[in-house]
């Protein structure tokens, strides 16, 4: 199953739970309607299993569900609404699990559309709209941090699934001296994405529109250039290389220059509209040997991503990029929520699964507690 998230969640949920509007609760309806698009036309879902599921901070429980009338419609009453807990349902077609967005007390007077799609194994492809990379040195200076952040976007009208349990729905390459890989907070199951040999690959189903990828991975510090040859079309990529790390890109890629993120200094690379075998190569061409030179690398790879939300919310002033702009707070809270509803969405989580679901998520709310902090002090 996956998650299909609206593209105006991350805001909504922020606007919950930094800007409560009332401590009481209050009751009230939430309804909405189920679509089944076929080609160019769409078609009410009846008969349709919803559920409504509350969600908090600390996790998510279902609480309620309705079935579909003649017009696809749905009605849930007396839903007790308070600022501590936002609601968001579901229903499920083909296997598949589809979601709304976000739903406050502000938002239950339209009622919540949500789309479902036939499935194919076959067709749309799924290809690159953007991809950013950050790339810093560790704490201990002895590897390179990259964190990759890659939108992929199914612009069909079927979802995109798997012909088995095994072939994936999308992949792509990373550098063959890649260790330590790690999947961070995505807009689809991180248990559905994982690493086979030098890949990335996604077995989770992709409904069309755009959804995001997160994983990272280190690099040997003694390494002296890696090969990022662009395996498939890519509408926008971008790096942005610590200045402490010595790197650089080569190939069809434009240099613009240093910019500062987060008190570091950043090397900017952009290209556009890369065709499939362009050849990039990231190098150290400066990077010192002394380990005395490296006390002076102290950026942790979980800064990247901070310094990635950053950046991506500058570059939307500046260039139309198709994600909701967000403060890290807002950015970091929202990959919150959205890994408590990727772990509700497991029928039976193992032990494993468990532990690490706890375990990533005590990182990431000590992360947003410390920038949260940050920000109250700088406004």
């Amino acid at each position: 199953m996956t998650l299909k998230i609206s593209a105006n969640f991350s805001l909504r949920v922020i606007a919950l739970f930094l800007f409560p509007a009332a401590a009481s609760a209050q009751e009230s309806a939430v309804l909405g309607q189920v679509v089944r698009v076929a080609g160019s036309d769409s078609v009410p879902l009846v008969g349709a299993v919803v559920t409504l599921h509350r969600v908090t901070f600390d996790g998510g429980e279902p609480v309620d569900s309705v079935i579909t009338n003649s017009n696809g419609a749905y009605r849930f009453s007396g839903v007790e609404f308070d600022s501590l807990a936002l609601f968001v349902t579901s229903a499920e077609y083909a296997g598949i699990a589809y979601f709304t967005g976000a739903i406050n007390q502000e938002a239950v007077a339209a009622a919540e559309l949500m789309l479902v799609y036939d499935t194919s194994s076959v067709l749309p492809s799924i290809g690159i709209a953007q991809r950013h990379v950050v790339v810093s040195p560790t704490e201990s200076g002895e590897e390179i941090g990259v964190l990759e952040m890659v939108i992929v976007e199914n612009v069909g009208a079927l979802t995109r699934v798997s012909p088995d349990s095994v072939a994936p729905v999308w992949s792509t390459r990373i550098p063959s001296q890649a260790f330590q890989f790690q999947v961070g907070q995505s807009e689809i199951n991180q248990l559905s994405i994982t690493r086979r040999g030098n890949e990335v690959v996604v077995v989770a189903p992709l409904p069309p529109g755009r959804r995001q990828i997160v994983y990272s991975y280190m690099l040997p510090r003694t390494v002296e250039s890696v090969d990022f040859e662009i395996d498939q079309p890519v509408s926008d990529i971008n790096f942005l290389i610590d200045v402490r790390s010595f790197g650089v890109i080569k190939g069809e890629i434009n240099s613009l220059g240093e910019q500062e993120i987060g008190n570091e200094r950043y090397s900017h690379f952009q290209g556009s509209d890369l065709r499939a075998g362009t050849p990039l190569e990231l190098a150290f061409p400066g990077a010192p040997t002394n380990p005395e030179d490296l006390v002076s690398w102290l950026v942790a790879l979980a800064t990247a991503g901070m310094v990635l939300a950053a950046w991506l919310a500058w570059h939307r002033r500046s260039v139309a990029v198709p994600v909701a702009a967000a403060p890290p707070g807002q950015t970091l809270a929202a990959r919150i929520a959205a890994m408590d509803r990727q772990f509700e969405s497991l029928d039976a989580p193992t032990d494993d699964q468990r532990a690490s679901y706890q375990k990533q998520r005590a990182e990431m709310k000590e992360i947003l507690n410390r920038t949260l902090a940050e920000e109250r002090h700088k406004s």
